[in-house]
This record gives structure tokens, sequence and C-alpha cells, in this order.
């Protein structure tokens, strides 16, 4: 989690922050997730983005190929800086589309709100949807560079082997580690008029 007041990063379970803030008017469990329920909240967004990603990746080639003809006659429709940039782009497109999903049912157990003091919602605004959807692409974009070059060693051994699964230890790393620890992150974090919070709920 991070601080309310002044948003620094909270580590290894601490409710303490250097700036002075102590959770007395926040209860802890309102800003802390386990990693099942963050893996959970993760898990709704990613797998709808990643549909909507992979399709419009898709509908994007054929059209691109209906307009300037076969990827070989025109080179640079392989390249890899445009599919980067493309998927990027679609990615950022669909988080905006579909992080509005954190809020809209509750998980087994708990459900996010957008605490705005003394205020609560279960949507977001247009603005807190904008900024929360920024939130996540941009430490996704980051850890998934930092992640890519800490796996080069990996892949270059594995290369060697013959064993290609380089792209599939990616996208594990990304759902099972990357993915929970920004939802982590985002929980609590004090947005500008906001922030996203957990409400426990009681399970039957």
């Amino acid at each position: 989690m991070t601080c309310p007041s002044c948003s620094e990063a909270l580590l290894f379970g601490s409710h303490d922050c250097s700036c002075g803030w102590t959770p007395q008017s926040v209860a802890a469990d309102s800003v802390e997730l386990t990693y099942r329920e963050a893996l959970a909240a993760f898990w709704r967004v990613c797998w709808t983005s990643f549909l909507f990603v992979t399709s419009a990746m898709f509908v994007t080639g054929v059209v691109a190929v209906r307009m300037f003809g076969a990827p070989k006659a025109v080179p640079w429709l392989n390249a890899s800086l445009v599919q980067m940039v493309l998927q990027n782009l679609w990615s950022a497109i669909s988080l905006w589309l579909f992080v509005p999903l954190l809020l809209r049912w509750p998980y087994w157990g708990f459900r996010l709100v957008v605490q705005t003091d003394p205020d609560e919602a279960t949507r977001f605004t247009p603005s807190q949807r904008f900024r929360v959807a920024n939130f996540i692409f941009w430490r996704s974009l980051g850890a998934t560079i930092v992640g890519q070059i800490l796996l080069m060693p990996l892949n270059i051994l594995l290369g060697i082997m013959q064993i290609s699964v380089g792209p599939y230890l990616g996208v594990a790393a990304s759902i099972l580690v990357v993915g929970p620890l920004i939802i982590r992150f985002l929980i609590g974090h004090s947005f500008t008029g906001f922030r996203v919070e957990v409400r426990r709920t009681p399970t039957a």
C-alpha cells in the first residue's frame, strides 16, 4: 500500500509513515489486500483487457493488410516498434474501458470502493476512471520493461538449450506477480480527492 497522505510506499507490512501519518483514521483492513484478493481483482480486468487487445490487434492487422497490401510489401508493418506502440495503445484503451470492473461487483468477502471523504461510491467518475487506468498502465509498462531486462539471461540460457518459453514466463509473471502488486499499491494510494479502499463483507 501507499501512504494516503504523501503517497510514499509503505513496505514490509508497515502501517506508519515517516510523514507522520498513522492508520488511526483509516482502518488497516480498508487499505490492505491479501495476495489472493489482489490477484482476483487484477484478473477481473486482465482477462477482459487481454481479449480486447488481442481482437484489436487482429482487426488492426486485417485493416492494415487491406489498405497497404501484404506485410512483405510494406516492411514497417512487421516492425517490432510499430507492433509495440500499437499494443501499448490498445492496452491503454482497454484499461480505460475495463477498469470500472474493479468496482462493479463484490468479490468473495470484500469489495472495492472509491473513498472521497466522507463519502464513498461504487463507481468511478470519468476523471477518477482516467487516473486509475493511467496509474495501472504506466506501472504495468514499467514493470514489463524491467521484467524483460531481468529475464534476458534466462531467455538466453533457454535459447541455447532450444527451449522457447520466454513469452510464457513474461505473461505468467505479469499475471501472478506484477498485477497483484500493482493492485496492492493502488489500494490506499492517495489520488487528488479520492482513493480506492477495501470494504469487508461477511461470507456465507
